[in-house]
């Protein structure tokens, strides 16, 4: 994985792409809450995390970043976030969120495919 994102320059030689940059400590926030095994629950956040940072970008921004993470996730993770993003299209009770999601999932597939070479299908149960 490439240390430069788009619209940012890399870190110089020698320094921590967090130089500067205040950083959580995610262990001991999850420990303090009582699951900090990294499981299901974990994941599920930070797939909700991911959906919700595409939600505040503008639509251009959010196809941009969709077709960047898939890029970059492991096949495993690209498995969750499918489930994870057609499951919240599904499921939002607001109107233009849902109408958006299911751009993102449109686009998300699109990216999968180009990924992947052929279409990969859809997750057996969206509400995972």
């Amino acid at each position: 994985m490439s240390d430069c994102r788009m619209g940012t320059a890399p870190p110089e030689p020698g320094a921590s792409a967090t130089d500067g940059i205040p950083v959580t400590d995610w262990r001991r926030m999850l420990a303090a809450t009582g699951d900090a095994r990294g499981g299901p629950r974990n994941r599920g956040l930070s797939d909700s995390a991911v959906v919700d940072s595409w939600l505040d970008e503008g639509d251009e921004g959010a196809f941009t970043s969709i077709v960047t993470h898939v890029g970059v996730a492991s096949t495993d993770e690209v498995d969750r976030l499918d489930a994870a993003l057609l499951s919240l299209a599904v499921t939002d009770l607001r109107a233009q969120a849902r109408r958006r999601l299911i751009k993102f999932y449109a686009i998300f597939k699109i990216a999968e495919m180009q990924r992947y070479h052929e279409f990969r299908g859809f997750p057996c149960d969206p509400a995972q």
